[in-house]
């Protein structure tokens, strides 16, 4: 793609080392445009420098998307205390679960880059409770709108209503009882959320932060409209 906008993915370079047999073997180290030595064949070299520059060139942006995304999820989770209608519940707890997905989604993408700390690895793993959490939030109140139907499917199999309301109100307790200890988490998680991105930020070079920055713009336009 090209090269314009702070959010766009970029694909490397061509590199400065050029190979006229690409199975040949280089028996000596073998210095790249980069300064890393290579005692190996020259496709391998050719392919290492095209998968790290790939992920270390397209790593701002890509950190961008999760921290917005992830963002905009504790925020809708935030906001699931104060509906009170179980369908808009539902489906906010449906639209906190698909952007914590594209922060998980991007984390990912991002720490294959070689300049990944220990923490973004660890974030990952704050991702995948809050997935799991609103995954289940998100059943519990499916589950919820179902029973609580005039039509239930569960009501006319029983051929009576006390069980589908009885589990109607399991179903809210439950997801009530989920979301609970999922604001404690990410109400912990705040302070260190905020230091990983400004290390992060911090050890990017100036060409970097302004990508950064410029994606973090676009992306946060777009999860506010979301569906």
């Amino acid at each position: 793609m090209t090269e314009g906008n702070g959010n766009e993915f970029r694909t490397p370079k061509e590199p400065l080392l050029h190979f006229s047999d690409p199975c040949s073997t280089f028996k000596k180290p073998f210095a790249s445009a980069k300064g890393f030595f290579f005692v190996v064949t020259a496709s391998f070299c050719y392919k290492q420098l095209m998968s790290v520059d790939h992920f270390h060139m397209n790593r701002p942006v890509h950190l961008a998307r999760r921290d917005v995304y992830f963002e905009q999820a504790v925020t809708l989770i935030g906001e699931l205390v104060r509906k009170k209608e179980p369908a808009e519940q539902q489906q906010t707890a449906a639209q906190a679960l698909f952007c914590l997905e594209e922060a998980r989604r991007h984390g990912d993408a991002a720490n294959q880059s070689s300049k990944t700390c220990r923490n973004s690895y660890l974030f990952q793993d704050l991702l995948e409770t809050a997935i799991d959490n609103t995954h289940s939030i998100a059943r519990m109140l499916r589950w919820r709108l179902a029973v609580d139907a005039d039509d239930s499917p569960l009501d006319q199999f029983l051929d009576e209503t006390d069980t589908g309301k009885k589990m109607g109100t399991h179903y809210r307790r439950c997801a009530a009882h989920i979301l609970k200890g999922l604001l404690l988490v990410l109400g912990q998680a705040q302070r260190p959320v905020h230091d990983l991105q400004c290390s992060c930020l911090a050890k990017m070079a100036p060409d970097d932060k302004a990508r950064y920055e410029k994606a973090r713009d676009h992306f946060k336009k777009e999860a506010e409209q979301l569906p």
